[in-house]
């Protein structure tokens, strides 16, 4: 099982509506706040391979894919209304639509992605503990519960829209039984190495929208726990 944890809060201030067509006023500008402590449940399926297996330290090369839901709550309040010019939309009127409104959507979607990376594990009879470094690539689509009052409008990506690159640090903790081994693996992200792709930057536009997951601006937290089949070296007779 592999989960997504997002720690934190993270806001992004005026951002614009990129069209007129589904908003109150023909210039909107939002601050947005995403909500913080959210989980997203997943799954994981990986192969490692053991460089160095000695009696007291493993050195261990690991690929996974992986996927899972993305879901968060985003708030966000209205900033600048520029001159106050309308558009034709006039289902909300503008004694209540104004500078100060603000409302709550949720934002659900799927990410799926590759793990690659190194992990130093310390034995002691059949417990290991270990820490290693990873690069994990995400891709990422934004789909958009709206509220019955008045939201925002942004195009979701019902498809696989945008990529993430990031550094993960790790920290694992094994258990073995024989052939079968459980395990905890607590995962960081801690840098981003291309921030122009990504949730804030569609691939086909330079537009900032107001709603999106935005994870390449973020640094979310996954916890995988599960159980792998050991095999022995093969020995050439």
């Amino acid at each position: 099982m592999h989960s997504i944890v997002n720690w934190g809060e993270t806001s992004f201030d005026n951002v614009y509506q990129p069209s007129d067509a589904y908003s109150k006023y023909q210039t909107e500008k939002y601050n947005t706040l995403y909500k913080k402590n959210n989980y997203s449940p997943g799954l994981q399926i990986g192969f490692g391979f053991d460089w160095v297996s000695g009696p007291k330290f493993i050195l261990r090369q690991e690929l996974a894919v992986f996927g899972n839901s993305v879901t968060e709550k985003i708030t966000f309040r209205i900033v600048d209304i520029g001159n106050g010019d309308t558009t034709w939309r006039d289902d909300y009127t503008t004694d209540k639509i104004k500078v100060g409104y603000g409302n709550t959507v949720a934002d659900i979607g799927k990410s799926i992605g590759t793990k690659v990376g190194l992990l130093a594990m310390w034995k002691k009879d059949d417990l290991r503990i270990g820490a290693g470094l990873n690069w994990t690539r995400r891709f990422s689509e934004d789909v958009f519960r709206f509220a019955a009052e008045y939201n925002a409008w942004s195009w979701g990506r019902t498809t696989m829209g945008y990529l993430t690159h990031q550094l993960d640090a790790d920290l694992r903790i094994e258990y073995s039984f024989g052939r079968l081994t459980t395990f905890v693996n607590y995962s960081q992200k801690f840098a981003t190495l291309k921030k122009e792709k990504g949730g804030k930057y569609f691939d086909d536009s330079s537009v900032i929208y107001p709603f999106s997951h935005n994870l390449d601006f973020r640094y979310p937290s996954t916890i995988t726990v599960g159980v792998q089949l050991n095999f022995n070296q093969i020995s050439p007779k």
